[in-house]
């Protein structure tokens, strides 16, 4: 099959393990290990000067945190975590483009 570009597929997984935010070891600070899947087609030209690709990151949707506090001890013994949200840690897509001089 002679095509006038070249198609382009990558897709790639990462693996993260347990992580326990806490350097005082709280059970309440961990992070379960998770996987994160991001696929993409693409096309680009025979000379390689031009090339976009449609993306999709994080296909399964996967939400993790980038960090857990316990703030128990600050509010007199109950349970109080606050966290932050990965960037990625929600699915978007979106089409890259590059061109090369």
């Amino acid at each position: 099959m002679n095509l006038p570009v070249d198609v382009l597929v990558n897709g790639n997984y990462q693996y993260q393990s347990a992580v326990i935010f806490d350097p005082n070891l709280s059970p309440f600070a961990v992070q379960p290990g998770y996987g994160i899947l991001n696929l993409g087609i693409g096309a680009a030209d025979k000379d390689d000067r031009y090339d976009v690709t449609l993306f999709v990151n994080n296909v399964f949707d996967k939400h993790y945190l980038s960090s857990i506090t316990d703030q128990t001890a600050r509010w007199g013994g109950k349970l109080a975590l606050t966290g932050n949200w990965s960037r990625d840690a929600q699915r978007y897509a979106g089409i890259r483009a590059n061109v090369r001089f």
